[in-house]
């Protein structure tokens, strides 16, 4: 059964929505990754209390964006 062109035209940008989507999840995981093992660093290295409070704040940002992305792509 063929599609109407427009349906199609829909799909595809439904389809690159979602990559695009997948690609920033996948990019901010692996920041988030690397700002942990930050902290993890830091926190053995024995870093003012004022640079663990800063890096502890970036990693919640990224986890709320995290969680927003996550939403979307539920929806």
């Amino acid at each position: 059964m063929n599609m109407p062109a427009e349906q199609r035209t829909e799909n595809a940008t439904e389809i690159r929505e979602f990559d695009l989507k997948m690609q920033s999840l996948r990019q901010y995981l692996s920041l988030l990754g690397s700002s942990l093992d930050r902290y993890e660093y830091l926190k053995k290295s024995g870093a003012p209390d004022v640079v663990l409070y800063t890096e502890k704040g970036l990693i919640n940002r990224q986890l709320m964006f995290l969680s927003k992305i996550c939403s979307e792509l539920i929806r």
